[in-house]
């Protein structure tokens, strides 16, 4: 009896600490390290749908805290520009590399173009709401200056990470061969020297620089892969994963066997020209220190446009935002379960021969009516395998670059050029002015 009695109390203690640390999301996913690797594309200050794949991926709790142990993200770059809320990315992002690190896990994030370009000066794609968030476009400028905590953070950025046990090597446009040869660590330490010196025409830097060339996609998008097994071999990795070049088709593109992945799927409905974002991400897992590398995508569930009543004021902090998507987030719900099952509301009935209460005469045609069953609702889209390779346009982004959210019927950028509009000057590299 004593014993069944002591199996019974650690039962019960084991299920406490477990409920405990569900409650506080302190729960690990991870039974041994770096067994499993999210990759996550060009978020593009799109605050609530990057909350929305780190959850997907069940890599935060609701509170925005890390809750994935051991495992390993890694965000490509382009967290800046277009959308209104990059800067409530940054600092998100920045808590979660902290508290991965002290449960054993990683979160990398890589330099992009847009990046590069605000460390520049170059301000084209910065939308107002975003300059409001720092206090002004002066404030905003001066904020990623260097000796500014923001401007100092993104100059620490590396260009390339590699992950050993994945053998995949991690950048935000491509690596050439001429820029491979220079190995993982002289790319990132010339290009962080070039960053501190103000060298802005650095090779490093430059259109056919890693944060910039898209040859290597381009090429793969026609079947020509030997640039590509090239930089790998002098790499020495497997594949290499990037962002930069959005997917038309919304989905991972695989290519070249595999050896190329491009994950900007376009999460931010500030990219995206249906305004509505495609919230998709990568999973690497490692089935055993022989198997290989299992690759899914990772698909959000994304709640429908809620409706805006007037302009709200945008939040200043990030508990600000984090509260307010967790409200949001929650009428959402309510609304979703109200539109898929109508309720009406009915008065309590009346006694029969209750003084108090006058009666009303009934009055009756003849005929009856029923309220309408309510509409069955449709199951959930299952997370879809990633497809075959998609042809990818040469013509450049999809996204847009007003200040003001994006709607189907704002002309593309193309148009607005048809019409007499001409962009602010920036880097065209190499003929692929896509930014």
């Amino acid at each position: 009896m004593r014993h069944i009695a002591i199996i019974a109390i650690l039962t019960l203690l084991i299920v406490a600490v477990t409920a405990k640390q569900e409650r506080e999301g302190t729960s690990r996913t991870s039974v041994a390290p770096y067994r499993r690797l999210v990759c996550i594309g060009d978020l593009h200050g799109d605050f609530n749908h990057t909350l929305i794949i780190l959850r997907a991926a069940k890599l935060i709790n609701r509170h925005g805290q890390w809750i994935a142990g051991h495992d390993v993200v890694v965000q490509v770059g382009d967290i800046l520009d277009r959308g209104p809320e990059s800067r409530h990315i940054i600092d998100l992002i920045r808590n979660l590399t902290v508290q991965a690190t002290n449960a054993g896990g990683k979160f990398v994030t890589l330099l992009g173009n847009h990046e590069l370009m605000n460390l520049q000066g170059i301000l084209s794609y910065v939308s107002n709401d975003d300059y409001e968030l720092f206090g002004g476009r002066a404030l905003r400028y001066a904020a990623f200056k260097q000796g500014q905590e923001y401007g100092d953070w993104l100059r620490s950025l590396p260009i390339v990470y590699y992950n050993r046990p994945f053998q995949t090597v991690f950048v935000h446009a491509g690596i050439l061969p001429e820029m491979a040869s220079m190995g993982i660590e002289g790319i990132n330490s010339k290009g962080r020297a070039a960053i501190q010196d103000g060298d802005w025409h650095h090779p490093i830097l430059g259109t056919r620089g890693p944060v910039w060339s898209r040859t290597l996609v381009h090429d793969a998008t026609r079947g020509l892969c030997e640039l590509l097994k090239t930089s790998l071999k002098l790499l020495g990795a497997k594949r290499m994963v990037v962002g930069h070049t959005p997917q038309r088709s919304g989905q991972v593109g695989e290519y070249c066997d595999s050896r190329l992945i491009v994950v900007d799927t376009m999460i931010s409905r500030w990219m995206d020209p249906k305004g509505s974002g495609n919230v998709k991400a990568l999973e690497m897992t490692l089935e055993g220190p022989k198997a290989g590398v299992v690759l899914q995508e990772i698909e959000a569930r994304v709640p429908r446009p809620r409706e805006q009543e007037g302009k709200l004021r945008a939040p200043k902090t990030l508990m600000e935002a984090l509260d307010a998507n967790t409200l949001h987030e929650m009428m959402d719900i309510l609304r979703e379960y109200q539109a898929k099952k109508p309720y009406v509301i009915q008065e309590p009935p009346v006694p029969e021969y209750d003084p108090e209460i006058p009666q009303q005469e009934e009055h009756s045609d003849g005929n009856e009516s029923s309220e309408p069953p309510p509409e069955e609702s449709a199951p959930l889209r299952k997370p879809q395998e990633m497809d075959a390779p998609s042809a990818t346009s040469d013509d450049g982004d999809a996204g847009h670059t007003q200040n003001d959210r994006p709607s189907e019927q704002e002309p593309s950028e193309e148009q607005e050029m048809s019409i007499g509009q001409k962009p602010e000057p920036e880097p065209n590299p190499e003929n692929e002015a896509e930014i």
